[in-house]
């Protein structure tokens, strides 16, 4: 039977682990955000507002989706995806 790595890793190699996918995500939406404004930004001033008006929205929709991947992936390391469950 596998180890949980969640027991068994120390905790500073498990935090820096576990916060690397996020930052990434991160960091691509930032970037594409970025170059977006620039480039928009030769467009119009009214274009350039909208597009920063949508990014507190897609920062918030990039941290949902990150919140839903997080529990899937707990639920498979707690062996709840692996045929365990809750209440067993």
């Amino acid at each position: 039977m596998a180890e949980n790595k969640m027991e068994v890793m120390p905790v500073g190699k498990l935090i820096f682990e576990m916060s690397l996918p996020p930052l990434f995500s991160m960091f691509l939406q930032y970037s594409y955000n970025l170059s977006d404004s620039a480039f928009v930004a030769r467009l119009s001033e009214n274009a350039l507002t909208a597009v920063s008006l949508s990014f507190p929205i897609t920062t918030l929709m990039n941290r949902g989706f990150q919140e839903i991947c997080e529990r899937e992936h707990l639920c498979c390391i707690s062996g709840a995806g692996a045929g365990g469950g809750f209440g067993q």
